[in-house]
C-alpha cells in the first residue's frame, strides 16, 4: 500500500488469504485483520494488526513504530521482528506501550544498539538477540525465554512483579525491579558470566536438573534471596564470599 500515491481515507484492510505480504501506507492509521501465514510491515501511522491463526510475522523498522501500535497474534506462532541501528553513544529507542498480545517471539537479530520497551502484562515471549540490544518490560507476569546470544532484559517500574526469565547459553543480564520473580536456568548455563540483579521483593534462582554450583557462579548475582534446586541426582552447592554478601546484595 505504501507505493500507492492515491491511497488515503481508508481505516480498515482485510487479508483474506494465506501467505500474503503487505506493507502499510506511511502516515495512515490502519487496522489490519489477517488470516494465517501472512507478513505485515507497519507504516509510520498508528497501526493495528490482528492475526487470526497460523504462523505470522510483523517486520517493523524501529523508526516506524509508534508506542500506540497494537499487534495481536493468532492461535499459531507469531513473531515481531524489529530492525534498527543505534550507536554505542546513542542507542535507538523504541517500544510498544501496550506490549504484545498472543505473540510468541520478539526477534531483534537485525537490530544494533536498540533499547526496546514493551508494556503490557502476561506476555510469553522468546527473545532473539541482535547486537548490544536491551529489552525492558514495564508490566507484570511476563514469562521470557532467552536464546543463545547475549541478551539484556530489564523489568522496570514499581508495579512490575511475578516475572520469570529462562536464561540461554549466552552471557545474559537480567534486572528485576520489584516483587517476587524467578530466573530459571540449567547447571550448564549458570556461570559467572551471567548477571542477575534482584529487586525489592523475594527473587529466586531455580536450577533445573542436577546442580553443581560453586561460589564463583554467584560473582554477578545480587539481590536474590533464594536458590531452588531440581533434578533427582545429588546436588552440590558451595557458597563463599561471593554468595554471602550483605543482606541487600546477597543470595
Amino acid at each position: 500500500l505504501n507505493s500507492l500515491t492515491g491511497f488515503s481515507g481508508f481505516q480498515y484492510v482485510m487479508l483474506g488469504g494465506t501467505g500474503e505480504s503487505l506493507t502499510l501506507k506511511n502516515g495512515q492509521n490502519l487496522i489490519v485483520t489477517a488470516g494465517s501465514g501472512n507478513t505485515v510491515t507497519p507504516g509510520s501511522g498508528v497501526d493495528s494488526v490482528i492475526f487470526s491463526s497460523g504462523t505470522n510475522r510483523i517486520n517493523a523498522t524501529a523508526s516506524m513504530l509508534n508506542s500506540a501500535d497494537l499487534f495481536v497474534g493468532g492461535s499459531g506462532t507469531d513473531t515481531l521482528a524489529v530492525t534498527g541501528l543505534g550507536t554505542s553513544a546513542s542507542h535507538f529507542i523504541a517500544g510498544l506501550a501496550g506490549g504484545l498480545t498472543s505473540f510468541e517471539q520478539l526477534d531483534l537479530s537485525g537490530a544494533t544498539y536498540l533499547d526496546f520497551t514493551l508494556g503490557g502484562n502476561n506476555q510469553a515471549l522468546t527473545v532473539i538477540e541482535g547486537s548490544n540490544d536491551t529489552v525492558s518490560f514495564s508490566g507484570s507476569g511476563n514469562v521470557i525465554t532467552l536464546g543463545s546470544g547475549t541478551e539484556t532484559v530489564n523489568f522496570t517500574g514499581g508495579s512490575t512483579t511475578s516475572d520469570t526469565v529462562t536464561l540461554g547459553s549466552g552471557a545474559d543480564s537480567v534486572t528485576f525491579a520489584n516483587g517476587t520473580n524467578t530466573v530459571i536456568t540449567t547447571n550448564a548455563n549458570f556461570t559467572s558470566s551471567q548477571t542477575i540483579h534482584g529487586g525489592v521483593g523475594i527473587d529466586t534462582i531455580q536450577i533445573s536438573g542436577t546442580a553443581s554450583v560453586v561460589d564463583s557462579d554467584f560473582a554477578k548475582v545480587t539481590g536474590v534471596e533464594a536458590l531452588k534446586l531440581g533434578g533427582s541426582g545429588a546436588n552440590s552447592v558451595t557458597v563463599g564470599a561471593k554468595g554471602s554478601r550483605p543482606p541487600a546484595q546477597r543470595l
